[in-house]
């Protein structure tokens, strides 16, 4: 019984890291693109590839990234990550501009606490329609 209490825990802490997470890239990306669609599936191969090394199908374009914080950073993963995402290079948004209405998108990512630091790390696969 005393294992549900410790576990617990950990299991809403990561769905409310999920929820912002995604909150975070719909956010982001409708401002590059407003007419592109998240896809639920994309958003399970993302993690896929961040957890594997990064194998994708071949029609797909990826957006990764990864950011160190300090361990003391006071901001939040929400804002971690929109910091991350708005840091792209303007080639990038570019890429997210021109993709056409009804392409899919889907984002994950891994968060990583250590001793020190904090590595946030994520990709946007992306589906042409």
């Amino acid at each position: 019984m005393l294992l549900i209490f410790f576990v617990l825990p950990f299991f809403v802490v990561n769905a409310e890291l999920d929820k912002m997470a995604k909150v975070a890239f719909k956010q982001s990306n409708r401002e590059y693109n407003s007419k592109i669609k998240w896809s639920n599936e994309l958003e399970k191969k993302a993690l896929e590839y961040l957890n594997s090394g990064g194998n994708v199908e071949e029609d797909m374009m990826v957006i990764k990234e990864e950011r160190t914080y300090r361990k003391n950073s006071s901001l939040n993963i929400g804002i971690k990550l929109l910091d991350a995402f708005y840091g792209l290079m303007w080639y990038e948004t570019e890429k997210i501009r021109n993709l056409p209405k009804g392409s899919q998108y889907g984002c994950n990512i891994v968060y990583k606490e250590e001793s020190d630091k904090d590595i946030l790390r994520y990709a946007c696969l992306y589906r042409k329609n």
